[in-house]
């Protein structure tokens, strides 16, 4: 028998790959992990800021449309429309129109509720009051200015003495 012939003993069973675990150890698990972490409240921060985008974009757009809903009733009806703000309860109502809920009562809108929670930081009308009339052509009798903000976000929200348009406008 030559020493080629002559063959090395196979290794004990424990030390053999097939018998050795294939898991992860700890330190892979951990790393994996943190990485996950990271990767949530990343994404959970850009959720909540886009969330506050989007309830502020929601809100100057309501406003936009319901400014140019009175516009549109003074012109089809021929009469004054008015348009109350209320700048430290962040609402305002189109007066003389049946309201959501209750017919009998003004539209009123709470923007500082849900789904909006939006505050008004300034609302500023041509003659100095809160109010703002549109003729019976649609006209309004003064310029307006409104400024939404949800957290450091803001949108400005005009209406044009001149020409009637409604315009929302990132400062």
């Amino acid at each position: 028998m030559s020493i080629k012939d002559h063959h090395r003993p196979s290794p004990p069973a424990w030390r053999t790959r097939a018998f050795v675990s294939s898991g992860f150890t700890l330190v892979e698990l951990v790393v994996v992990l943190a990485i996950i972490a990271l990767g949530s409240s990343i994404a959970l921060f850009r959720f909540s800021s886009s969330a506050t985008r989007y309830r502020l974009e929601l809100a100057a757009a309501r406003l936009k449309q319901d400014l140019e809903l009175i516009q549109m009733r003074a012109m089809s009806s021929g009469a004054a429309r008015t348009i109350r703000f209320d700048r430290p309860g962040s609402t305002y109502v189109l007066v003389g129109e049946p309201g959501l809920k209750a017919r009998s009562a003004d539209y009123t809108i709470a923007l500082a509720e849900e789904p909006y929670r939006v505050t008004m930081s300034s609302v500023v009308v041509g003659d100095g009051r809160s109010v703002l009339v549109f003729d019976g052509w649609g006209q309004p009798t003064e310029d307006l200015s409104v400024t939404l903000n949800a957290g450091e976000l803001r949108r400005v929200i005009t209406v044009d003495r001149s020409g009637g348009t409604v315009v929302v406008a990132t400062p």
